[in-house]
């Protein structure tokens, strides 16, 4: 019996999955529409547009740095369509990524999460289109003012996710490390975007390009100071029961029981299993890597930078695989994690200063404008597609509007039923007789309720109220209906308290009906409502379900309606009330 508590939803349930790939799927079909569009128009203006041959080549790391982020996110944007997403995102990914930092992170966080559960497949979907289009913009527009608009929209993408969608990478938090992902991926990818915003003849220079790799230099310094620092568990291992004490062990060992292939597990295993067996080792090596790389990057000459770009890549790797445990495991997985886009940085930067163009002049850096005809109309096409996705979710943030599909999917969607409600002649909570011919002329939705009851009914009555809100000046086409379903509790005083307790003692259209016994027992076992006493209580168990009846006192619609154990999915039950009532004027 669903009647004495609540429910909540599993991150694979069918329905929302379904939902969600139907949704993507006719989506993608506007997103291949966009390509065609822009491969028409292509050949239609290729031959009469000028060529940019004769504009100098892309700078080496530049072209590293813009490649290797939009397959970053692109593969963010893969990531995205995994089917948990819509579901798991927000307690599996942005929650605990606050879960130690200070209140007003947790609070944005939350905020952020609150707009994904509210509507899981649009906003879900609207992710991808945001991160597919930016990945796509930033692999076709070369150069110009295309190719940089691709990387503002890029640094804009990823602040957003590194604040409202990992409190900041968790650098506010304690215990925060570079080998866990501080100061966040999403943060490294608005600093290696902002690379490809500023003109191409900074690329050429010497003070813009050994700048940029001492500031890296700088950071990775700092961070292994900061991994160095005694007190924050980074040099402890097993504690005397063999349980992890340490971070770099207590990281390893929860990344190891994340769901991925068996041989990953074990190479992850086994190094949680070193890391608390040797902690100083393993710390101490992690130190003299993100120090030597740092230290390289800081000399700023050849032979240093050489060095600095194995050793750092090495370290990148390594973390990544045994610590960070590769980033994409576990269904909610939204990216490979700080080290893969840690990597490309220190490429790029390191080719831009060993492998530095010819000057550009400023005329020729002028006459790039656009970027040429690829990045004008596929920049385009991927700067639509971002939109397609923006969009919706900027809807989605402003709105407190909840996607009533929540309510179905926790109750399993409703059934469409065709026959004559049972007629009856009862008294409503201010003591006046209501038949079911008096309701007709309205449609009517008609519920069984315990007055006694503190846990569904309660919550569902609330909903009743909510739903009569959203409908407006249209709730006076609506009855809303609930029979007594406790045969100890049925007195009219009982059903008015009830009312008033819930917030529906000024509505005008609801009726909380009583009776004798045997009139509400016939009623019970017409709409197959289930009822228990139940042991040591007042309050009767009994299944939570809904009717729908047209203007005719027909019965159309019926649903299981267990309001869930959340805010949202409450909100939801509502919405979709709202929503089938109005189908049936």
């Amino acid at each position: 019996m669903t009647g004495m508590g609540g429910s909540g939803l599993e991150t694979g349930n069918s329905l929302i999955t379904d939902a969600f790939g139907t949704l993507m799927l006719h989506q993608l079909l506007v997103v291949f529409s966009l390509f065609l569009l822009g491969s028409l128009v292509w050949m239609l203006l290729g031959p009469k547009f000028p060529a940019t041959s004769a504009l100098p080549a892309e700078p080496r790391g530049r072209a590293i740095l813009r490649y290797g982020l939009g397959i970053l996110w692109i593969l963010d944007a893969y990531l995205q369509t995994q089917a948990s997403m819509p579901l798991g995102l927000p307690d599996g990914v942005l929650r605990p990524s606050a879960t130690t930092s200070p209140s007003w992170v947790q609070h944005l966080v939350n905020h952020g999460a609150l707009i994904w559960q509210r509507q899981p497949i649009h906003t879900a979907v609207a992710v991808i289109w945001i991160q597919l289009g930016i990945g796509l913009w930033l692999i076709v527009a070369k150069r110009g003012w295309m190719s940089r608009l691709g990387a503002m929209a890029s640094i804009a993408w990823a602040l957003s996710i590194w604040s409202a969608g990992t409190g900041f990478g968790a650098i506010f938090a304690s215990g925060s490390s570079l080998l866990f992902g501080s100061p966040g991926s999403s943060f490294v990818y608005a600093i290696a975007s902002s690379f490809l915003v500023v003109p191409m003849t900074k690329w050429s220079s010497e003070r813009f390009t050994i700048r940029s790799v001492k500031v890296l230099g700088g950071f990775f310094v700092a961070m292994g100071v900061l991994q160095a620092w005694p007190g924050r568990g980074t040099w402890a291992g097993f504690d005397r029961h063999h349980q992890p004490a340490g971070q770099i062990v207590a990281m390893a060992t929860t990344m190891a029981q994340t769901p991925q292939p068996h041989v990953v597990s074990s190479i992850v295993s086994s190094f949680a299993t070193l890391a608390g067996d040797a902690p100083v080792l393993v710390n101490a090596l992690f130190v003299v890597a993100m120090v030597v790389t740092g230290a390289g990057l800081l000399v700023a000459s050849k032979r240093s930078l050489n060095v600095a770009l194995v050793v750092g890549l090495v370290f990148c790797a390594v973390t990544w695989i045994f610590v960070e445990d590769f980033g994409f495991f576990g269904g909610v997985g939204t990216d490979p994690n700080t080290m893969p886009v840690l990597a490309l940085l220190l490429v790029g930067l390191v080719l831009g200063v060993t492998r530095r163009p010819a000057g550009m002049t400023e005329g020729e850096e002028a006459r790039e404008g656009l970027g040429g005809l690829v990045a004008i109309v596929f920049g385009s096409v991927s700067a639509l597609i971002v939109v397609l996705g923006a969009i919706p979710l900027a809807q989605a943030s402003v709105s407190t509007a909840v996607d009533p599909l929540l309510a179905q999917a926790i109750n399993t969607p409703p059934q469409t039923v065709h026959f004559a409600g049972l007629p009856f002649t009862l008294t409503d909570q201010r003591g006046h007789t209501v038949t079911s011919a008096s309701l007709k002329g309205k449609v009517v939705a008609l519920t069984f309720l315990d007055p006694v009851c503190v846990s569904d009914c309660p919550t569902i009555a609330r909903e009743m109220a909510a739903t009569d809100a959203l409908l407006g000046t249209d709730a006076q086409r609506v009855a809303l209906v609930a029979i007594n379903a406790n045969p100890a509790y049925n007195s009219v005083a009982i059903s008015q308290s009830f009312t008033e307790e819930n917030g529906l003692g000024g509505r005008a259209n609801w009726y909380f009906l009583t009776g004798d016994l045997p009139q509400l027992q016939r009623l019970w076992a017409f709409y197959d409502v289930q009822t228990s006493n139940s042991p040591a209580g007042a309050m009767t168990s009994h299944n939570d379900i809904t009717y729908l009846l047209d203007t005719h006192g027909t019965v159309r619609l019926v649903f299981a309606s267990t309001p869930g154990n959340t805010g949202i999915l409450h909100a939801s039950y509502s919405a979709f009330l709202a929503e089938q009532l109005r189908n049936l004027w």
